[in-house]
Parts: C-alpha cells; sequence; structure tokens
C-alpha cells in the first residue's frame, strides 16, 4: 500500500485529505470561562469523528490559533476579554474564509444573532442548548468539508 507521500499526484493527495477531513471534524474552541471549555471539548471528544485541535480564552488567541492550527470549524462565545467573538468572527471572515464560525452564546438577543449571522457566523446556538452542539459541529463541519 503507497503512503501519501509515494507515487501519488497532487489531485490524488488532494482527494485523500477531503476524505479524511470527511470523517474527522477539528474543532477549535473558543471561551473565556475554562469549565465550559472543559465540558465543552469533553462532550466533543467522546465521539470518534471530532478531535478538539485547540482552545482559546479569547477572540485575539482563537484568530492566532486558526492561523496555526487550520481547524474544520470554531465554536465561538461572544462576551470574552481582549477580542469579544464579533470581532473575532468578522477577522476570521477576512483571514480564513472557509473555516466555519459557529456562535455559542449565553444570550439570544435578537440583535446579537443577527450581528453574529451579519460578521459572518454559519450558527447561532444558545449554551443552554449544549445538548445539539455535537451534532451541530458535525454537520458544519462536513459540509465545509465538502465544498472545499
Amino acid at each position: 500500500m503507497r503512503s501519501l507521500n509515494q507515487n501519488w499526484d497532487h489531485d490524488e493527495r488532494d482527494a485523500a485529505r477531503r476524505l479524511v477531513r470527511v470523517e474527522t471534524v477539528e474543532v477549535l474552541v473558543v471561551d473565556d470561562d475554562e469549565a465550559f471549555r472543559s465540558v465543552i471539548c469533553t462532550l466533543l471528544e467522546n465521539h470518534p469523528g471530532v478531535v478538539v485541535v485547540g482552545q482559546a480564552k479569547d477572540g485575539q488567541e482563537a484568530v492566532r490559533l486558526v492561523a496555526e492550527l487550520h481547524p474544520s470549524v470554531v465554536l465561538m462565545d461572544l462576551d470574552m476579554p481582549v477580542m469579544d467573538g464579533f470581532a473575532a468572527t468578522a477577522l476570521l471572515r477576512e483571514l480564513a474564509p472557509k473555516v466555519p464560525v459557529i456562535v455559542l452564546s449565553g444570550n439570544d438577543h435578537e440583535k446579537d444573532v443577527a450581528r453574529a449571522r451579519t460578521l459572518g457566523a454559519v450558527r447561532y446556538l444558545r449554551k443552554a442548548d449544549i445538548g445539539h452542539v455535537l451534532g451541530l459541529v458535525l454537520a458544519v463541519g462536513r459540509a465545509a468539508a465538502e465544498a472545499s
């Protein structure tokens, strides 16, 4: 059996990478609440199709880690110090437009939902609905991988 680096042309390697990426969704979790980040990471990592590739405590760290780690999906809180989730989402739309951002927030004020969507978030989920986060991450991550 050939390794990915032996005798494969560029198209074959790209196809193989897309297949692997579709099967595994790599997530960056961004929230200033360390306990909540831990809960989300545990929930996600218990699924064989998800790998948490990093965690960030604010938007500035998230932007740096997206450039470094190239996750499939970013789960982004809104209310954070240094750089909030709104600013980070807008910056990620410019710097990494193919990486979908799912906002995971403690509130569901219509103006916040609309602003997050306008700035580039693909979905908005309340923290109270944490039970839906795994399915949403898998769906968004796989759709993004298939589109690229």
